[in-house]
């Protein structure tokens, strides 16, 4: 099965990769195992997007013990909302 293309083809406005799109099959594995937080400094545009089918995020930063990211969801009408993150270390 082909992966499904990024809607709105998002990587010919971001210039620098993703470091995780679940729209890529073998990523949503990943996803499923990796332990996410609020983003203090963006608390406000925090989501549950693993709730959602489709996200994509992004490597903002590394911090001392997290990685802060920012991604975009879309829901099953193609709608996107925008969030921050940090991907915690494994326990």
């Amino acid at each position: 099965m082909k992966d499904k293309a990024v809607p709105l083809d998002i990587g010919k406005y971001v210039k620098t990769d993703s470091i995780l799109n679940t729209l890529v099959k073998e990523h949503r594995l990943v996803a499923r195992f990796t332990d996410y937080a609020p983003d203090p400094d963006h608390e406000a545009k925090f989501i549950a997007f693993w709730e959602y089918n489709d996200f994509i995020y992004w490597k903002l930063a590394d911090l001392e013990d997290s990685v802060s990211i920012i991604g975009i969801v879309w829901d099953t009408n193609m709608k996107s909302r925008m969030f921050y993150a940090l991907i915690l270390p494994p326990d």
